[in-house]
């Protein structure tokens, strides 16, 4: 009866009937070494289908099921990045981190190239944890290693798609922990690269330029905001940035310039204390 279960189960696998093919297995009274390895690679994509419908206890279960029965070292990577992400999902850091970690040790170029998951990804969830921790300086510094990893990592799926979001919370983090020089190169990567946070990034580079001390750099990345996206949310921000700057320097033409380009934006007329200024 189990040589009979034994083959069904290894059809179910092929045919990626894993949620069956899971049950017959956990009914064998014994196991062949074929058995064991289709096991391991069973309960890992089972544990991937419970994950995807939110069923992160049970995926869990199943994912460290997968752990416990090693038989090929590349599945037991993806056994472990997976139990990562479940991890994650449940807001457990500190043990995402740990297997994340993990996941690295035993991670290679070609599993990289797979794209189910890879050191660079992996660099990245680990910065994203600490993240989610408010430890901006241990996120800033992961998330650094991240951008590192990604000059050189065969995971072009995971480059592609987390590169921007990746600049954008190292260029955040960089800039709460004041590392503005990092920052400023940062925030910059995104505007040359046209990512979708490229408004926002101008205008938290020409921020940072002014904290720096920088007032006609700051001018002039505001202005770039304000000319490139005129439609922008943060045009407006960026042309009051810019007239306060002109006023701390005395400069009351460039200032009254900055202020009409608001006012002619939004069609109001402004009269009293401010009137000699924008007329």
């Amino acid at each position: 009866m189990d040589e009979t279960n034994e083959l069904l189960a290894a059809v179910l696998v092929q045919t990626k009937n894993y949620e069956r093919a899971y049950k017959i297995m956990e009914g064998l009274k014994t196991e062949s070494a074929l058995i064991k390895e289709a096991y391991q690679k069973v309960t890992y994509f089972r544990a991937i289908e419970l994950f995807n419908d939110n069923k992160t206890d049970e995926a869990l279960t199943l994912c460290n099921k997968s752990l416990n029965r090693v038989v090929n070292i590349e599945l037991q990577a993806l056994a472990l990045y997976l139990k990562a992400e479940i991890l994650y999902s449940k807001e457990n850091y500190d043990e995402a981190v740990q297997n994340y970690s993990r996941f690295i040790q035993y991670t290679s170029p070609a599993l990289d190239k797979k794209g189910e998951g890879s050191k660079f990804r992996a660099t990245y969830n680990i910065g994203y944890c600490s993240f989610k921790r408010k430890n901006y300086d241990d996120a800033a510094l992961y998330f650094g290693s991240a951008i590192d990893e990604s000059k050189t990592t065969t995971d072009v799926k995971g480059k592609t798609s987390l590169l921007p979001d990746l600049y954008l919370r190292f260029a955040d983090c960089a800039f709460v922990t004041k590392n503005y020089d990092k920052a400023v190169d940062a925030y910059g990567k995104i505007v040359e690269m046209k990512w979708s946070s490229a408004e926002y990034a101008q205008y938290q580079k020409g921020i940072i330029l002014g904290l720096q001390g920088k007032d006609e750099e700051k001018i002039v990345a505001m202005n770039y905001l304000a000319t490139k996206f005129p439609g922008s949310n943060y045009a407006d921000q960026a042309n009051f940035e810019t007239g306060e700057t002109y006023l701390q320097m005395g400069n009351w033409d460039g200032a009254r310039a900055a202020y009409k380009n608001i006012i002619t934006k939004s069609g109001f007329a402004i009269f009293g204390q401010h009137s000699s200024i924008v007329q």
